[in-house]
């Protein structure tokens, strides 16, 4: 799943990693950041960041609610932790 969201600039790439790893948990594979983007569509003194986001459950495959309630689980963490802004596609 593609995640995009806006949050203020300077918030370090570590910290948003460790946000996504600890509410993503076990079912994390892997989160690529593949895109940052400054400009007018975006508040002056933020940053927004698009990141590819895999889940895997290792015993077994991920229904469709798991993978919801996870990726949901990721979004809260980054809204409440960097004050992230869910970008809607």
């Amino acid at each position: 799943r593609d995640l995009s969201f806006v949050l203020p600039d300077g918030i370090p790439y570590q910290t948003i990693d460790l946000i996504i790893r600890g509410c993503a948990g076990s079912l994390l594979d892997r989160a690529e950041l593949f895109d940052r983007y400054q400009g007018k569509q975006i508040p002056e003194g933020h940053v927004s960041l698009t990141f590819r986001i895999a889940y895997r459950k290792a015993d077994g495959t991920l229904t469709d609610a798991e993978v919801l309630k996870v990726h949901k689980d990721v979004c809260d963490g980054l809204r409440a932790k960097c004050q992230a802004q869910i970008r809607e596609s």
